[in-house]
């Protein structure tokens, strides 16, 4: 029987080759890991680095013939282009909060990415590979006191107070603003006190405010405020988002006649939103993490994995540990059977908690095919 160990030189060769060719390999990956200090720009580049060098491993072990599938095409070229794009992308400052910290979008919540996979989850070619994440469209979202606020085709909202089974009128313009219990104080007794009026504003090029009164006079979304003005001029200025944020105020405003032909207007500093509930998008990737933003997976080696993963089978840790039980997997590999069991279901992954997992002898997440994860 033919055994390493009394092959051929021409085995043995190839055996030393593959193992100089991983030692390079290793070399790069090491050094793109990106640490403390290290910039986007330099980060990025060593992921491209990376690319080139399992390329490259793996073009000399399928020459050798002691390569597998373990390098997909479609897979890298998609990697390659994302990050080529992100070296483009450009930090605007909207796109900070004043602390510094990067925003998931102008006016939202603080961004759980670093920097590099910020840029990565911003450009046309990650969003097109994993979905439009950043253009989530909303159903309803419900506040602390329980107001169930609907959107409409034009994107109007319409509140229903729960407390008072009342339903409201469709509102011409919401915002959604992050305000201490002061700041709430401060808007609420500028309208109802007339100390004031409070306005959405939108900031132009010039920096001058304008008057937003309906949805769609909005051109710029990035640059919304919400504005307490007397007489004439901007007395307090917050920050707005025009996308509903877990955790946020909410601030809707219409415009009507009343009996006598003049033109008044309603203003409501709402509860905070408690739960936001998107309409179904089976283009986009399930693996998403807090406000909607992709969930990236840290490995071992420092790089991160973003996973696309559209019709998944969801399980609890509880759930998969009685699965593993029932196959008699207990201890045992078990990636490769829950692979068939999710083709044989006509599932593309697994989500476990609403995350993807890793079988603990392997160090991919679980997927059916390999350009459903890039690793940068």
């Amino acid at each position: 029987m033919y055994s390493p160990d009394t092959g051929s030189r021409q085995h043995r060769e190839a055996l030393a080759t593959r193992e100089n060719v991983d030692k390079k390999a290793t070399g790069v990956t090491e050094r793109a890991v990106m640490s403390p200090g290290v910039s986007a720009e330099t980060s990025l580049k060593g992921s491209l680095a990376r690319l080139e060098a399992q390329r490259m491993v793996a073009e000399i072990k399928s020459g050798l013939g002691i390569g597998g599938q373990e390098f997909n095409l479609p897979a890298f070229d998609t990697a390659q282009k994302i990050i080529q794009e992100a070296g483009q992308i450009q930090i605007k400052p909207e796109d900070r909060n004043k602390k510094g910290e990067l925003l998931v979008f102008p006016g939202g919540p603080v961004s759980g990415l670093p920097e590099h996979l910020w840029k990565v989850a911003k450009t046309e070619a990650f969003k097109e590979w994993f979905g439009d994440w950043e253009n989530r469209p909303v159903e309803n979202f419900t506040t602390g006191r329980g107001s169930v606020y609907t959107y409409d085709n034009e994107g109007k909202t319409t509140r229903f107070k729960t407390a008072t089974s009342e339903q409201h009128a469709r509102q011409d313009i919401m915002v959604f603003v992050n305000l201490n219990v002061q700041e709430e104080q401060d808007y609420v007794d500028a309208y109802r006190n007339s100390t004031g009026k409070v306005y959405v504003v939108e900031k132009m090029t010039d920096n001058s405010p304008k008057i937003i009164r309906d949805v769609s006079e909005v051109s710029d979304k990035n640059n919304l405020y919400l504005a307490i003005m007397v007489d004439g001029k901007i007395t307090k200025l917050k920050k707005a988002s025009n996308k509903p944020v877990e955790g946020y105020n909410t601030f809707d405003a219409r415009w009507y006649q009343d009996k006598k032909g003049q033109t008044m207007a309603d203003r409501h500093l709402g509860n905070k939103v408690k739960k936001i509930n998107y309409k179904d998008n089976p283009s986009l990737s399930r693996v998403l993490g807090a406000n909607s933003e992709p969930l990236a997976l840290k490995n071992p080696d420092g790089t991160h994995s973003l996973v696309k993963v559209l019709n998944p089978l969801n399980f609890t840790r509880d759930e998969l540990s009685k699965w593993k039980t029932s196959h008699g997997l207990d201890g045992k590999e078990w990636a490769s059977s829950m692979i068939k069991e999710l083709n044989a279901k006509k599932h593309d992954g697994l989500l476990v908690d609403g995350k993807p997992i890793k079988d603990k002898t392997g160090d991919k997440p679980i997927v059916v095919n390999s350009d459903q994860i890039i690793n940068i």
